[in-house]
């Protein structure tokens, strides 16, 4: 069985004083494997998107943030 999320997020970025908004869709089907993708404001790209895992108990909102982060933190 799949499941979808979808939320806005504001994420602190690693430099600067303007966080980044963003809405966010997270995918996962039975497994740990997850995809998301982001309409982000704030940033010269105005989306990103990726693939992760996330923990057990772990909800796909949690993971969604912290993938996000996770590549917010790689542009520094």
């Amino acid at each position: 069985m799949s499941q979808m999320v979808s939320f806005t997020t504001r994420i602190a970025r690693p430099f600067g004083d303007v966080p980044i908004v963003a809405t966010v869709r997270v995918w996962a089907d039975d497994s740990a494997s997850l995809r998301w993708e982001a309409d982000l404001l704030g940033v010269s790209a105005s989306r990103a998107a990726g693939t992760g895992t996330r923990s057990e108990g772990e909800s796909l909102h949690a993971a969604g943030v912290r993938l996000l982060q996770e590549w917010v933190e790689s542009l520094a």
